[in-house]
């Protein structure tokens, strides 16, 4: 297939590697934002701790009480360095996954060009955290509508509300996260590429995107409730998201130029002509021909409830493992 003869595997790494890259000033640039906010909001700093002593009791607690303290009094450093850091290591990540993306559709990135490639990047940078942003803010917005007309109606307590809730939730998310696959696949492209065009390939991005989240949130919540496997198991589990997720997200870029439609863009597969125009004489062409056909939609919408089902059935055990835990913890709690 396309993915396997541009050698996607690989640049899955290089995109992994500057993803991880990016993630501590990431945290850096979030614990700023976080003391600046508790430093303007006593009342909200002093729920933070309580919760904090009412959850993790004892030295463990303390040292976090006290790693906040420190994260508010140096917010104003603490951000500047995570801006510096996110823009450096952000900007080759996007750089990245720009080269990938050409490289998977073209079969070769564009001609590089420094002051053009950097700020290209920055932008999309730019663009893609404000895209996450109100993502998760149109998210957030939407269940608490939905849980608030609920609570008006007194539907709260009928049985299966909070499955409902949790449906609405990830559609929203589903959506937003297909808007933002659009612009990226789009913006990084290097060619005017219409987002009907990469609609497919958004939409299954999207959907496994939030897949990989439901089980990468499972993953850390098992690891975090044992204290020899928390440190390491949480980093391991990130590495392993950010790789799998880069891997996925280039199985749909490359299933996106397999499309019909992108026939009459001179991209993927069918692009090997406008390609081999511009190679000299003898020159081998790294597009492969033919083309790959594409798997039709009945048959991707297959897969897709078929992983759903499979993800639902495999993580049951883990759900009530975790729920079990969780309302041990509070009885121990309200015992103390």
């Amino acid at each position: 297939t396309l993915y396997i003869e541009r050698n996607a595997d690989v640049l899955a790494g290089s995109i992994t590697f500057f993803g991880f890259l990016a993630l501590f000033p990431s945290l850096l640039l979030a614990a700023s934002v976080l003391g600046f906010v508790l430093s303007s909001r006593p009342d909200l700093l002093d729920d933070v701790i309580a919760k904090i002593v009412e959850y993790i009791p004892g030295p463990a607690g303390d040292q976090l009480i006290e790693a906040l303290d420190v994260t508010i009094d140096s917010r104003g450093s603490v951000g500047i360095v995570g801006v510096l850091g996110l823009l450096y290591a952000g900007r080759g990540w996007i750089s990245k996954l720009r080269l990938s993306i050409q490289t998977l559709w073209q079969g070769q990135p564009e001609e590089a060009s420094f002051l053009k490639d950097n700020a290209r990047d920055l932008l999309a940078l730019i663009g893609l955290g404000g895209g996450l942003v109100a993502s998760l803010a149109v998210t957030a917005m939407g269940t608490a509508a939905a849980s608030f007309l609920i609570d008006l109606v007194g539907l709260s307590e009928f049985p299966g509300m909070t499955l409902i809730t949790g449906a609405l939730a990830s559609a929203l998310a589903i959506a937003g996260s297909t808007l933002v696959f659009c612009w990226l696949f789009g913006s990084l492209s290097g060619h005017d590429i219409s987002f009907r065009a990469v609609a497919p390939g958004a939409i299954l991005a999207a959907v496994g995107f939030e897949i990989l989240k439901l089980l990468g949130g499972f993953y850390l919540s098992l690891v975090s409730n044992s204290v020899s496997a928390g440190v390491f198991g949480s980093v391991v589990g990130i590495l392993l998201f950010i790789y799998l997720a880069s891997r996925y997200l280039l199985f749909c870029v490359a299933w996106t130029a397999t499309l019909p439609r992108f026939a009459r863009l001179g991209l993927g597969p069918a692009g090997a002509e406008s390609i081999e125009s511009h190679l000299a004489p003898g020159t081998p062409s790294t597009v492969p021909v033919p083309p790959p056909s594409a798997p039709s939609p009945a048959v991707v919408a297959a897969g897709l409830v078929a992983t759903v089902a499979l993800a639902a059935v495999l993580t049951r055990p883990v759900i009530r493992r975790w729920w079990n835990g969780a309302t041990r913890r509070e009885s121990e709690v309200e015992r103390v």
